[in-house]
């Protein structure tokens, strides 16, 4: 009897163990221009993870490329305790602030009460009209286990009257899959809605046309963008010349090691981490060299 209920402990209390640990490990590969990067991102229901190295090219003195890396840091995001930590993994230090889920929920619920009490605004005449067209190529194939979707979405930018902006056109090419990574404290948006990324002037009044109404999902693949193109009053459309490309190399589901969202012992709290990289002091040229050791020369004579 000791040994039957010996070996059903164990068994009563893995499930619980995996239920509460299982998330996702996902290894992103960014390439951009000449560079590139990779992000490891770890996901739980009511938190996240994600490690990353900026990095930066510059021309040095001698004319040759060069590029520098940042140190290796992680991004923690915790629900539970609404809370941000910022670390830096080579010097083990860390920061923390308010979660952004958080405070953006509390935004939107704000902005979503000053609405229903706000006076209707007589609408602007608008300047810019961001047009976006999603289309589902029909395309499927399996990724990671996962029925992929091949959708293309063109954004274009069209200046109206009195508008300072420059007319812009590019396309997105990329594979989505139905796999959801938000933690339970981001916002909710209704089925079926959109929300808009853009930059634009202050001075601008924008205009959203959407146009159809293909699902896109998690991204596992994206080229942005494939083509673009940009136009101004006086000159022709300019060809973009460099793209950027997202690609999921990793996608694993399993437990995960709670550790992974917690500080580590050691850790020294410090008011900002810089995940950028420090360009190097270059050595001043010879001609720079000379102005400075005759300024010395000078003051020191005079």
């Amino acid at each position: 009897m000791r040994l039957l209920l010996f070996l059903l402990l164990p068994l009563a209390f893995t499930p619980m163990q995996t239920e509460q640990t299982t998330g996702f490990k996902i290894v992103t590969q960014n390439t951009f221009g000449g560079g590139s990067s990779e992000t490891t991102a770890y996901y739980l229901p009511d938190r996240s993870r994600m490690e990353y190295q900026t990095s930066e090219g510059y021309n040095a003195r001698d004319n040759s490329d060069r590029t520098i890396y940042g140190p290796h840091t992680a991004t923690i995001r915790r629900c539970d305790l609404g809370k941000m930590f910022f670390l830096n993994l080579d010097t083990h230090e860390y920061s923390e602030s308010p979660d952004t889920g958080v405070r953006l929920t509390k935004a939107l619920a704000a902005a979503r009460k000053a609405l229903k009490t706000a006076a209707p605004r007589p609408p602007s005449k608008p300047t810019l009209r961001i047009e976006t067209t999603t289309t589902d190529t029909g395309e499927r194939k399996l990724i990671f286990g996962y029925t992929a979707r091949r959708v293309i979405v063109t954004t274009k930018y069209v200046p109206l009257e009195g508008s300072k902006a420059i007319a812009q056109e590019s396309t997105n090419d990329g594979w989505y899959i139905d796999l959801d990574t938000t933690l339970s404290c981001d916002p909710k948006y209704p089925p079926g809605s959109r929300g808009h990324l853009f930059a634009a002037a202050p001075s601008e009044k924008v205009e959203f046309v959407d146009k159809g109404d293909a699902k896109l999902g998690f991204a596992v693949s994206v080229v942005s963008p494939s083509s673009s193109s940009a136009t101004d009053l006086q000159s022709s459309p300019q060809q973009a010349r460099s793209k950027t490309e997202i690609q999921v190399v990793e996608l694993q589901r399993g437990p995960l090691d709670p550790a992974l969202f917690e500080i580590p012992a050691g850790f020294k709290l410090v008011d900002h981490i810089n995940p950028n990289p420090v360009r190097p002091a270059q050595p001043p040229s010879h001609t720079e060299s000379f102005w400075q050791r005759l300024k010395s020369w000078l003051s020191a004579k005079f």
